[in-house]
């Protein structure tokens, strides 16, 4: 290992890291045969994840002071509820939304302690929960006062908090930490403690740790995959989440007597930090099953700054919104599917430029899968 981070930072770059570490391990031998260029494992066969184009069906006012970090809708009202980042700037805000307006209503506001970075919220045992990107802390906060109930703390094995969503089941948390990996969070304690964790990763498009996931959100999969029911029309709100999963089990299992596991019926949805690419990701496995494209919906982003984050899915009617961080803009939106997804250019267009996970040796070689999910075994 020691060779592997001498060697990759003399040439500045972790391209092909798994692939060193795994010469590397064990001998000097292997050392070797990594000197003299020995060739890598050949990559698994895995089937081209779908891609898709949004196309704007509704626009809508945003602040552009909001470093947009979690979006996510309360089930019940359908209000959108918004956090953001910068120390001494971040706060989480409820909206109301009406959809004959250009602009949805504050409702309420609250400010996170100075000294805190706000990141992803998500809903979990009838709580709002917060992130923090560094400082370690977990804010649960009363889903409609605003009010904080506790802290609690991050496990120390997640450097960075990022992105937030509920687990399929919902009795866990997922989180992001910029990274390639996504944790299962559990609370133990006063602590949110990993239980496991996965790799982002898409072999068909050669890109074995997609890095840098931000914002999450869990999408229903019919979305991506609308063969799949989406809608179950005139069930109650409450129960229509209940019945769109039964009905999804049933169309994919077939006969009770012959099931089997099939696909989670839910995707996870992370932005990828410095580009206009959202990576639909399953979460049992980690493979990217889809891509969602940005490009052409709103064009004053950067890099570095007003970057895309921010996705939320709305169940009360069953629409997708997108926005990010200080734009404009907030967007109702519709998926479209590329038209020639094989010139869509996925690895160039979706692969992060955030120096501070894609060149750290340290995080590829220590947290991330070896080898890597797309590398024959």
């Amino acid at each position: 290992y020691t060779y592997v981070r001498t060697y990759v930072r003399a040439q500045g770059s972790t391209k092909n890291v798994s692939c060193m570490v795994m010469r590397a391990r064990g001998t000097l031998a292997a050392a070797a045969a990594l000197a003299a260029g020995a060739p890598c494992r050949p990559c698994a066969a895995a089937e081209a994840p779908a891609v898709f184009n949004l196309r704007v069906v509704q626009e809508f006012a945003h602040d552009t002071t909001a470093f947009t970090e979690g979006l996510v809708f309360r089930d019940g009202d359908g209000a959108l509820l918004e956090s953001t980042g910068l120390n001494d700037k971040s706060f989480v805000r409820v909206f109301d939304v009406d959809l004959g307006k250009a602009e949805l209503a504050l409702r309420s506001s609250a400010k996170l302690p100075s000294r805190h970075f706000g990141e992803g919220i998500t809903f979990w045992n009838d709580k709002l929960v917060s992130l923090t990107w560094k400082s370690g802390t977990v804010h649960v906060l009363d889903q409609h006062s605003l009010e904080e109930v506790e802290t609690l703390d991050l496990d120390p094995g997640m450097r960075e908090g990022w992105g937030l969503t509920p687990s399929l089941d919902h009795t866990a948390l997922v989180a992001g930490d910029g990274s390639s990996v996504l944790h299962t969070l559990r609370r133990s304690g006063s602590r949110l403690a990993i239980q496991d964790s996965i790799t982002v990763h898409d072999c068909a498009n050669d890109m074995p740790y997609v890095v840098g996931i931000n914002e999450l959100e869990l999408v229903p999969r019919v979305v991506t995959h609308p063969a799949m029911p989406h809608r179950i029309r005139g069930a109650p709100a409450a129960s229509e989440e209940l019945l769109r999963r039964r009905q999804f089990d049933e169309v994919l299992a077939g006969p009770s007597a012959n099931r089997t596991k099939g696909p989670p019926s839910d995707l996870i949805w992370g932005n990828i930090i410095t580009t206009m690419c959202v990576a639909a990701i399953n979460p049992d496995t980690g493979a990217v099953e889809a891509w969602i494209l940005l490009d052409g919906i709103y064009s004053n982003w950067d890099k570095f700054r007003r970057v895309a984050n921010g996705i939320a899915f709305r169940s009360v009617d069953q629409t997708l919104w997108v926005t990010g961080k200080e734009w404009s803009k907030l967007f109702r939106v519709e998926l479209e599917a590329h038209p020639s997804p094989a010139s869509a250019n996925i690895k160039e267009r979706c692969t992060t430029a955030w120096r501070s996970f894609s060149f750290n040796v340290d995080t590829v070689v220590g947290r991330q899968q070896d080898p890597s999910p797309c590398e024959v075994p």
